[in-house]
């Protein structure tokens, strides 16, 4: 069967004219698939111009760079505005040949996406040059210009599987978000109250700088604020600031965990604070660590991986196709 076992073809009428058995074979699928690539190159092209030009704009303007080169958006504009009609004569094609089956066949989910995707990229058009006041409303229509690419799934069959089956994995997905949050959570609020609980911390006094005036982004007197949890803290800093750092707050402590079970930043770090107030709690993070990573996560990827199977093999294009195969090589 080739590559043509590999693309998606409408189900028409028999008696069906020879323009509408041309648009719903494969042939129309991969021309239009192409276009959707190819459309999808030219904004990463277009994307990547723009934020280079306003980068280097904004570096110009600060006195360290040179002086940006020309963007010339009108050829986007143009380009764009071929890939938006062909985009509505494809969409207009679809709607004649499948009919009513549009909106109730098999496909309807998919074209609905496309309905979607092409108002969506209408909309941007037509409020491009309104005033600033819509630019909020612009931006959230952008959107539909970023999710053209997923169209090109409408009409391969393999990316088409692999979504099918990641679309059954959501439930599982929510619920092992949810009990990692709830574990996270507890784990968070037995290292906070530890911390509240402290009636000594070690607090060390720090030598005042040598320079009275306020430091550089903070006002007058005013502390200077907390680095992120993703910065870290530096070595230098006191025992109460790593503290602060990382668990100075419920969002702060959970984010440490996550980071610390995920890759984000080394676990060493995030035990390493806890240690000079007790080693139960540092107990604690590398009892959570070692369950997370060794159980946890590795249980969810089972029950990924089986639901993901399971929602494959009951995909019923998948089961016809397969079918379709096996009577073809049989025969031959």
């Amino acid at each position: 069967m080739g590559w043509r076992s590999q693309v998606t073809a409408y189900d028409i009428d028999v008696n069906a004219g020879r323009f509408a058995r041309c648009v719903s074979g494969p042939e129309w699928s991969v021309l239009s698939a192409l276009i959707i690539l190819v459309n999808t190159v030219v904004i990463g092209v277009e994307t990547q111009l723009q934020t280079q030009h306003q980068l280097e704009s904004a570096l110009f303007r600060e006195g360290h760079g040179q002086e940006p080169t020309n963007f010339n958006e009108t050829f986007f504009t143009v380009v764009e505005f071929i890939f938006l009609a062909w985009m509505v004569l494809e969409l207009l094609i679809n709607m004649y040949v499948q009919r009513k089956d549009f909106f109730c066949g098999k496909e309807q989910t998919w074209n609905l996406f496309d309905l979607t995707v092409v108002v969506l990229s209408v909309g941007m058009q037509l409020l491009q040059n309104m005033p600033v006041t819509y630019l909020r409303v612009i931006r959230l229509l952008r959107m539909g210009k970023i999710f053209r690419a997923f169209r090109v799934v409408k009409y391969l069959r393999g990316l088409r599987s692999m979504i099918i089956s990641l679309s059954g994995c959501l439930m599982h997905f929510s619920s092992a978000l949810f009990l990692m949050s709830l574990f996270m959570y507890t784990v968070a609020l037995v290292i906070m109250q530890g911390i509240s609980a402290e009636q000594d911390l070690p607090v060390e006094t720090a030598s005042a700088p040598a320079s009275s005036g306020p430091t550089v982004g903070s006002a007058a007197g005013s502390p200077a604020p907390l680095p992120s949890v993703f910065a870290g803290y530096a070595l230098t800093d006191s025992d109460v600031q790593q503290l602060a750092t990382m668990y100075g707050s419920l969002d702060r402590t959970m984010m440490t965990l996550f980071l610390g079970i995920t890759g984000g930043i080394s676990w060493g770090p995030v035990v390493e604070p806890l240690v000079r107030l007790g080693t139960f709690y540092a107990f604690v993070v590398c009892a959570f660590v070692a369950f997370m990573i060794f159980c946890m996560l590795n249980v969810l990827t089972g029950i990924f991986v089986d639901a993901a199977i399971q929602t494959a093999v009951n995909d019923r294009d998948n089961i016809i196709q397969s079918q379709l195969e096996e009577k073809s090589s049989l025969i031959n």
